[in-house]
């Protein structure tokens, strides 16, 4: 569906949803470092 995209909608830009990127970077990121990531993925996003 992404490769599509772009041919039907060639100005249109791609966006990812900010839950889901934060649900895929926590699932990689070790539990005892979480809160820490979360404080530096507010900032970044503020």
């Amino acid at each position: 569906m992404l490769e599509v995209v772009g041919e039907v909608y060639p100005d249109a830009k791609y966006q990812r949803c900010v839950v889901h990127f934060y649900r895929n970077v926590f699932s990689v990121v070790p539990k005892f470092k979480v809160k820490l990531v979360a404080k530096m993925l507010k900032a970044i996003h503020a």
